[in-house]
C-alpha cells in the first residue's frame, strides 16, 4: 500500500499536467484485482512487460493505465504458453472473426430461432427489450412465449412471433428470466428445460434468483448472465464489496459450482468457462440502468441461434453490447 510521502508525491504528479508513462504497471494498482492500494499513479500510457495483467483490465485498472501497450521482453515461448493459457483480453479482431456469416443467398431459416420466456404484468418491457435484441442480433426468428392474455406489449414488436408456452424442443435457443417473476412457475419452467435436456438455454435476471433460491440444477451447456447482486445469491450470500474486490476469484468459484458458461456483468464484463476467463473491454457507465441486461441476454441468444458455440456467442454478444 502506498502511504505517506510517496502517496503525497503521487498526488502531486496526478494534479500536474505532465504526461505520465507507467512502466509495467502504475504504482499503487493491484495488478491482479484492479483495486487501488492506498494511492495510484494515473498514467496516460502504460508499457506493460510480457503480458497485460488481469487487474489492468478491470475495476480501476483501465483509468489508471490509460492506453495499455504490451512489450515483448523475450519470455520463452514455452513459459508464455504456460502463463497465458487461462486469461484472455478480447479484441475487436477476435470478435470480427467470430461474427456468424450471412450468405447473400441465405434466408431466415438459416439463422436460427430464439424463444423468449420473459416479462410479466408490470414488467413486459423486459421481454420487449430482450426479444428485440435477439432479433437485431440476427436471429432468423424470435418467438415470445407467454401465458395467454395481455398482448399490448407486442404492439412494439411487429417482427416477433407470439404464442403460448410450447413443449420445449432442442432446435431452439431459450432465453429465460428478464422480468419473468421470482416464483414457483419460473422454477417449474427451468426444471422443464433441464428435464428435457435442452442444450441451449440462457438464464438471466429472475431466473438466476430462482436457481439460487430453489437450488436448481443447470446443464453444462447453458449460459448464465449474473450481475454482482445475482452472483451474490448464486454463491450463497457473499458480500458485494468482496466480489468486486476479486471478480476473477469469485467468478472461478461460480464456475466450479455450476460448471456452465457464466457472464459476470460489470466494468469490465468477464466471460468464464471451465478455467478460462475472457475480459470484455467495451462498455461504460452508460450501461448502468435498468434494461441493459435484458438487451445483453437477447443479443447473446440471437448470436447463439446462428450456430455459434456458447462461449463465442457470450463473448461476442458482450463485446458488441458494450461497444
Amino acid at each position: 500500500d502506498i502511504k505517506g510521502g510517496l502517496g503525497r508525491f503521487i498526488a502531486r504528479i496526478n494534479q500536474s499536467k505532465i504526461p505520465v508513462v507507467a512502466l509495467d504497471t502504475p504504482s499503487g494498482l493491484d495488478s491482479t484485482t484492479g483495486e487501488i492500494r492506498g494511492a495510484v499513479l494515473k498514467a496516460q500510457c502504460t508499457l506493460t512487460f510480457g503480458f497485460a495483467k488481469t487487474g489492468q483490465t478491470i475495476r480501476h485498472g483501465p483509468r489508471s493505465c490509460g492506453r495499455l501497450i504490451r512489450l515483448d521482453i523475450g519470455f520463452p515461448r514455452e513459459l508464455s504458453a504456460k502463463i497465458a493459457r487461462n486469461y484472455f483480453l478480447v479484441r475487436k479482431n477476435d470478435v470480427a472473426e467470430t461474427l456468424p456469416p450471412r450468405r447473400a443467398l441465405g434466408n431466415k431459416t438459416d439463422h436460427g430461432h430464439v424463444k423468449i420466456w420473459a416479462g410479466s404484468p408490470g414488467f413486459w418491457g423486459a421481454g420487449v427489450l430482450c426479444a428485440r435484441a435477439a432479433y437485431r442480433a440476427g436471429a432468423g426468428y424470435v418467438s415470445w412465449e407467454k401465458p395467454p392474455g395481455d398482448l399490448s406489449a407486442l404492439e412494439f414488436l411487429p417482427e416477433v412471433l407470439s404464442q403460448n408456452f410450447q413443449k420445449p424442443e432442442d432446435k431452439y435457443v431459450y432465453v429465460v428470466g428478464p422480468g419473468f417473476g421470482v416464483n414457483a412457475a419460473t422454477a417449474d419452467h427451468i426444471r422443464t428445460l433441464y428435464k428435457n435436456k435442452l442444450r441451449r438455454v440462457l438464464l438471466d435476471a429472475d431466473a438466476l434468483t430462482v436457481v439460487a433460491k430453489h437450488k436448481l440444477a443447470v446443464r453444462d451447456s447453458w449460459i448464465m448472465t449474473p450481475h454482482t447482486g445475482e452472483l451474490i445469491r448464486l454463491l450463497g450470500g457473499t458480500a458485494a464489496e468482496m466480489i468486486e474486490k476479486d471478480r476473477f476469484g469469485h467468478l472461478q468459484k461460480a464456475l466450479k459450482r455450476y460448471s456452465c458458461t457464466i457472464v459476470l456483468k460489470g466494468f469490465h464484463s468477464l466471460v468464464g468457462r471451465d478455467e478460462k476467463i475472457f475480459v470484455v473491454p467495451t462498455g461504460n457507465a452508460a450501461l448502468s440502468k435498468a434494461g441493459s441486461g435484458d438487451v445483453l441476454s437477447g443479443m447473446i441468444g440471437g448470436l447463439w441461434a446462428q450456430n455459434l458455440d456458447g462461449v463465442p456467442a457470450a463473448v461476442t454478444g458482450a463485446y458488441l453490447h458494450g461497444a
